[in-house]
């Protein structure tokens, strides 16, 4: 069955929160829901079309959201959702699930609480002047020109204008000055021109495109309208000759809406791609197992929901979703998009990306083959599912990534690919450098650095940029079912009109947001410190967290990550860890042993990463070194060392590197590249970290968070009894005093906060026991090894004697 829309997991999520009262992982809320709504492992296997997330789990997260907007829950520290005590009143008062009219009230749009959002958007789009001009200038071209669509539309409706005049000048105008409305293409003028030359019958063809076009009175009436256009699209197929090219139902949608929309503006929305993608990331748009008509019927309601709340025109509501789904790398356009999804065809088109920034391109166009790698997984045919393909991507994996986007293309590339798709090759996210058309099934080549192959039949090389805006980050994507960028990247290449082969712009995919609200939540920070921390990301590039054991360094870390990012998406993210033996062979570039004999080289972590970051420069990119004092951090990072400073993020100052080839460009450190190391203050086994590397990063001190009321809320979140966090608190500190005072040791060597964050079942006297005898004790007896009465006197203290 499809997965259900995001309001069914509301009543089933508070069960599981009431059910939980001192909290629950998000990972754990997802399957406890997905137990109560009974979802099959094929259900909560589903992905979103951008293969990033189960779809289960999607709607599990917005869900929550709905909640916290209403004030219900909230994402408590480190990663956990409970329910608010307003929240817990509400369960109490209703023990039974809840109705569909109280679901409703709780997420509905025009609430306040829930809206907060889109006025915050909106009020940041009224500000940024390039999209305002943009608005203004739209809206007074569409004005000037709406009347003459109104006339020719009451010339054709009533019986003046015939249905050749209609579509010969409905054709012409969209091309030019009818433009702004987004029509000229395969849901707008070509749905026309198909119909006038297709139709097996003209007569009729133009009585049912009159009932279809007048404006409907009501959703009644256009559901009406749209469902008996379809019927006579479907019997006027079956009755048309071979050859005939018929418009597809699906282009109804914005097809019928466009024209309503042109009589009554604020009534009928046109269906845009933009305003769909807005709405649904959102969550308040979801066209999940609906038809045609229902699903254009679901859009305006969303569309008109959001207007109601907002209070404005239907005009700058477009504008505003069009303004949420741009690249902040370019200006605002200047009209809608239009494109609709095809309905499927046999052949797929797919972009490929061959190799990083396809320098496996020469050798793929020389031998007539498309490759990928993960080469570790040996031959792809032997996996059942891919299910099976992530399983074996996550074995070795210290992270808890689901590798979702490489298993899709490595089961998509043996699996799903056929002999006469259409294949597209990407370097970076703005170029496309050849296509052709596949040749042969999928075969495994271990030899070769991309040992996963398909023959192609090349048809072009080159280098073109079909749009501004970037393409997908993902090596693999099926584009096909799209026109949009179809008909730039047709006459970039010169390759004549729009034909069967497709592919469209397919969106960065779009993670949760991370705001600094979220950041206070999660950490032991107020919001002026992190606040602080960002702005010494921004000034200096550079920054290293460091402090004592247990502070949370690597937790902070990755949430100043994402707040530099503004989102949680993992993919702008590379972590690694220094250690003694690391060089920098391991983390630039270095060779190591081929599989048929010989060296092959590779790069590491730092320049795989640098060159995703230049390709994409419009984001930021954020490395995160775990424990960078404990490597030679000259000797790893060799030449690049001067790179990473902030004012050298430039090609001017860009270097040959040890393993470069003559022919390659000199190498720099991206602008938007930023490095967060993490250093243990109470490491001894260090030398001081050198001067080199101090000029270089900015130094932000993590302390223990005993003492403060941010420490004692989280334990009174997680249920510790008053008494037990007076003793955690007053020994804990007395601990870091006793520690800080100590000439051997002094401030880095205190104890952190962290040892008391993890999640367990029981917060009693048994459970700060054993953090004492197991985790803490350890450690202050390797502070104190040679002197048994300090260490006798803290043990002594720390116990409550």
């Amino acid at each position: 069955m499809p997965v259900p829309p995001y309001q069914t997991f509301v009543d089933p999520l508070l069960r599981v929160l009431a059910e939980n009262p001192e909290g629950v992982k998000a990972a754990d809320a997802h399957e406890a829901v997905a137990t109560k709504l009974g979802l099959t492992d094929a259900d909560k296997a589903e992905l979103l079309p951008s293969g990033q997330q189960p779809v289960f789990k999607n709607r599990n997260g917005w869900a929550h959201d709905r909640l916290k907007r209403a004030g219900l829950s909230e994402s408590s520290a480190f990663g956990t959702w409970q329910l608010t005590k307003a929240g817990v009143a509400f369960m109490q008062a209703h023990p039974k699930p809840l109705s569909k009219d109280e679901i409703a009230r709780i997420t509905d749009i025009s609430d306040e609480n829930q809206a907060v959002v889109w006025r915050d958007r909106l009020a940041a789009f009224r500000a940024d002047t390039v999209w305002t001009t943009e608005r203004d200038a739209t809206k007074a071209t569409r004005l000037a020109v709406l009347p003459e669509i109104q006339d020719l539309l009451r010339r054709y409706l009533g019986g003046k204008a015939s249905l050749e005049e209609f579509r010969a000048t409905f054709n012409q105008k969209t091309k030019h000055d009818w433009a702004t409305f987004g029509a000229k293409g395969s849901s707008g003028a070509m749905v026309l021109n198909q119909l006038a030359k297709y139709a097996p019958d003209v007569t009729r063809a133009d009585a049912e495109l009159k009932a279809l076009l007048a404006k409907p009175k009501d959703e009644r009436a256009a559901a009406k309208a749209l469902r008996g256009f379809i019927a006579y699209l479907d019997a006027a197929r079956t009755a048309a000759s071979a050859g005939s090219n018929l418009p597809q139902n699906g282009r109804l949608r914005f097809f019928a809406s466009s024209f309503w929309h042109a009589q009554e503006p604020e009534e009928w929305p046109p269906f845009y791609l933009s305003a769909r993608a807005a709405l649904a990331a959102d969550g308040l748009y979801d066209d999940t197992g609906l038809d045609v008509v229902d699903d254009y019927l679901a859009f305006r309601r969303a569309f008109q929901e959001l207007q109601k709340a907002l209070k404005v025109s239907s005009w700058e509501l477009e504008s505003l979703l069009r303004w949420t789904q741009r690249d902040d790398a370019t200006s605002a356009p200047t009209t809608p998009e239009e494109d609709e999804p095809e309905e499927a065809t046999s052949a797929r088109v797919w972009l490929i990306a061959l190799g990083r920034n396809a320098d496996q391109w020469d050798t793929c166009y020389r031998d007539g083959i498309i490759a990928i790698g993960w080469n570790g997984l040996g031959n792809l045919l032997q996996y059942a599912s891919i299910h099976d393909i992530r399983a074996k991507l996550r074995e070795g994996r210290e992270d808890d990534v689901d590798p979702m986007n490489d298993g899709l293309a490595c089961w998509q590339f043996a699996q799903e690919m056929q002999v006469g798709d259409t294949v597209y090759v990407k370097r970076g996210r703005h170029f496309i450098i050849g296509h052709g058309v596949i040749t042969s099934g999928y075969r495994h080549e271990p030899h070769r650095p991309l040992a996963n192959v398909r023959s192609v039949k090349w048809l072009s090389r080159g280098e073109w940029k079909p749009r501004e805006k970037a393409l997908v980050m993902k090596a693999l994507t099926e584009i096909g079912r799209y026109p949009g960028l179809l008909r730039d990247i047709r006459a970039a290449i010169g390759a004549g009109d729009a034909g069967e082969d497709e592919v469209e712009l397919v969106k960065k995919p779009v993670a949760p947001a991370y705001s600094f609200e979220d950041a206070e939540n999660d950490l032991f920070l107020s919001r002026e410190q992190l606040r602080e921390m960002v702005e010494l990301c921004r000034y200096k590039k550079n920054i290293i967290i460091q402090g004592p054991p247990g502070v949370g360094k690597t937790f902070a870390a990755t949430r100043l990550a994402h707040l530099l990012i503004g989102s949680m998406n993992e993919e702008q993210i590379q972590r690694v860890q220094f250690h003694p033996s690391y060089s920098y062979e391991d983390f630039v570039q270095g060779l190591r042993p081929a599989e048929g004999g010989g060296f092959v080289r590779k790069d590491g972590p730092l320049l795989s990463f640098c060159k995703d970051a230049l390709e994409d420069q419009a984001s930021p990119y954020v490395l995160i070194i775990d424990e960078i004092n404990r490597g030679n951090v000259s000797k790893i990072l060799g030449e690049l060392l001067s790179l990473i400073e902030a004012d050298k993020r430039d090609p001017r100052y860009g270097v040959t590197l040890a393993y470069s080839r003559d022919d390659e460009p000199r190498f720099h450190v991206p602008p938007n590249l930023y490095v967060i190391g993490m250093m243990n203050t109470a490491d001894r086994s260090l030398a001081f970290v050198d001067y080199a590397l101090r000029r270089r990063f900015v130094f932000f001190d993590l302390e223990p968070a005993f003492g403060t009321e941010r420490f004692d809320a989280d334990l009174t979140r997680r249920g510790v009894e008053a008494s037990l966090r007076k003793s955690i608190q007053e020994r804990l500190v007395a601990l870091n005093e006793r520690i800080a005072k100590d000439p051997t040791l002094g401030l880095g060597f205190r104890v952190g906060h962290s040892y008391f964050c993890q999640r367990v079942d029981a917060y009693d006297d048994g459970w700060f026991r054993r953090i004492i005898e197991y985790e803490i004790a350890p450690l202050l007896r390797e502070y104190w090894f040679d002197s048994p009465a300090k260490l006798d006197a803290a043990l002594t203290q720390l116990r409550g004697g």
